[in-house]
């Protein structure tokens, strides 16, 4: 019997880390096909106050990547598990977006991820992924079936590179950790501080953080960037093709 696995907190492309379910009140078995009976879908972890399009909830939601026929899912849980955008305070930024396009009910916030590669005053752009985040203004009591309660808020949030489901973990890490080109400032009023989680996921949050950090691929950039070798940015524009170096 094929057993599935509920995506729910995952630290890098390659390594899964569950939730501490018991400390959110739910109790789950190690596998299922739905999140268990319980699981907070409509919990708002935190907000986006976009300058133009107003106030963004982004609620925990769910992703069952074993749905028959294909995975479905929505908000928080989508956007970092199968999309591996490892932070809350990185799809925050991301929301915060002033290059919007409406799509009816929904709107599409693009954002830019960059890195460079450095050699004496001039650093060269050698990858650039495209992000998008997908508003859903609509008000919904369920959607695919669990709690919403409300604005549906961040339905979802992806690299737009070819059908890859996965983002690169260097992507979270540009909008969190930029070097230039950052439309993201503490001085601008719709970018207060994170929203204050529950400890609970704070602490998976922090878990999550720590092993994507520590991944070979983000060592390898942190050390890059530390030598002067490269460089990486974050915009809300499409990026310079070169940048001077630091």
């Amino acid at each position: 019997m094929k057993h599935t696995k509920i995506r729910m907190a995952r630290a890098a492309t390659v390594i899964v880390a569950a939730f501490a379910i018991g400390s959110l009140g739910t109790a789950a078995p190690a596998t299922a096909a739905e999140p268990p009976t319980g699981y907070p879908t409509q919990q708002i972890v935190t907000t986006a106050n976009n300058p133009t399009v107003g106030s963004i909830p982004i609620r925990r939601g769910f992703w069952n990547a074993d749905y028959p026929g294909g995975d479905r899912g929505w908000g928080m849980d989508k956007a970092w598990n199968k999309h591996n955008i490892w932070s809350l305070e990185a799809m925050r930024r991301v929301m915060l977006s002033t290059n919007v396009t409406p799509q009816g009910a929904q709107h599409l916030l693009k954002a830019y991820a960059g890195k460079y590669t450095c050699s004496g005053s001039v650093c060269k752009l050698t990858d650039q992924r495209e992000i998008y985040g997908i508003y859903n203004s609509m008000t919904y009591s369920t959607y695919y079936d669990w709690p919403v309660g409300g604005k549906l808020g961040l339905q979802t949030m992806y690299c737009n590179q070819g059908g890859a489901w996965s983002c690169p973990n260097w992507v979270t890490y540009s909008i969190t950790n930029p070097g230039v080109n950052n439309p993201y400032s503490l001085t601008n009023p719709s970018s207060k501080a994170l929203t204050r989680v529950e400890p609970s996921l704070s602490a998976e949050q922090q878990r999550v953080q720590a092993t994507a950090l520590a991944s070979e691929e983000i060592v390898r950039l942190t050390e890059a960037i530390a030598a002067g070798d490269e460089q990486v940015s974050f915009s809300y524009n499409s990026l310079p093709k070169e940048i001077p170096a630091h």
